[in-house]
């Protein structure tokens, strides 16, 4: 599988303008990028540089980041065989209806980053460090995150960017890598039990719960129609004989399904699942599969002897070795 691509945020500074500000600016450029690049420009970078005979490249530059950027948070998608063009996206939209209330911009932008982009996934990582007892650096991150399977350049200011824009909405405190939990399950209306209990799940699991999810089953539906979903959409294999240990008891435990046995006809029958109330949270959705193929350890697993450990990379079983 392709590396995923931490989310790009170069020169898209909460320092160097307001969100709303910026947006308006997207609005109204739309539908050329030059143009868009150009006014930009103009506005914010027009101080940097320092050798006269490259500032207007190192501006035009600047500028191009910018709105790479602008892109890659889903705020304008580009369009076009040179991406020449843009439109401004939902949440942009969005976004700029809230233009009077500067806090609830930063909270809805935030909860973007979290369910949508890596933000959840960051928060955790910063947690995992200090578990650990080890400092939060910028570095470090990077090298979690590349643990992860995520491609992020060394020295690049893509997490400090998305840090920034998460301490607007106070969910990092001004200084330091400190989270603020309380605000994240307030803007994303889950419990720190879910959370915990999204990351524990497997591949498996979560694919089958965003079928479940997708095929909206709020009523009690086969499990194998579910699978098939599983199968055909997310491309997993989910073998029928392990459904019901390796699926269905652990998302039950968690108290994300129901799931019930059906005793009529003859022959054996799938299991009939559906959705929890807890699982059938707005948001939960989109978390789920921005998580969906991260897979954590358990600390049992993290304090194992290192010898066995290394026994286990030539273990014949692929699941052994991946965590190994």
């Amino acid at each position: 599988m392709d590396a995923r691509r931490f989310t790009y945020g170069d020169q898209f500074d909460p320092d160097k303008f307001s969100l709303t500000e910026i947006l308006e600016l997207c609005v109204d450029s739309a539908p050329d990028r030059k143009t868009l690049q150009t006014r930009i420009m103009s506005a914010y970078f027009r101080n940097h540089g320092l050798d006269p005979a490259s500032q207007s490249e190192n501006f035009n530059k600047m500028a191009m980041n910018c709105v790479l950027s602008l892109n890659a948070y889903k705020l304008i998608a580009l369009e076009g065989n040179r991406n020449e063009k843009y439109s401004v996206t939902n949440l942009c939209a969005k976004l700029l209806a809230l233009r009077q209330s500067p806090d609830e911009v930063s909270e809805e932008f935030a909860i973007h980053i979290l369910s949508n982009l890596e933000g959840l996934v960051l928060l955790r990582l910063i947690e995992n460090i200090r578990a650990r007892g080890e400092q939060v650096t910028l570095e470090y991150l990077g090298e979690e995150f590349e643990e992860l399977g995520f491609k992020i350049p060394p020295n690049s200011t893509y997490i400090s960017t998305m840090r920034k824009w998460l301490e607007q909405a106070r969910i990092f405190r001004p200084a330091g890598y400190e989270v603020n939990w309380d605000v994240v399950y307030d803007l994303l209306k889950v419990d720190e039990d879910l959370i915990d209990q999204l990351y524990a799940l497997t591949p498996e699991q979560k694919h089958f719960l965003l079928s479940l999810i997708s095929l909206h089953a709020i009523e009690f539906t086969p499990s194998n129609k579910v699978a098939s979903h599983t199968r055909s959409v997310f491309k997993l294999r989910l073998t029928t004989k392990n459904l019901v240990k390796e699926v269905l008891a652990p998302l039950e435990e968690f108290g994300l399904i129901q799931a019930r046995k059906t005793t009529t006809g003859r022959g054996a029958k799938p299991h009939h699942v559906r959705l929890t109330e807890k699982a059938q949270i707005q948001l939960l959705q989109p978390l789920l599969a921005n998580l969906a193929t991260l897979a954590e350890l358990t600390p049992s697993e993290l304090n194992r002897p290192f010898e066995s450990v290394v026994a286990d990379l030539k273990s014949l079983d692929q699941h052994v070795r991946g965590v190994a």
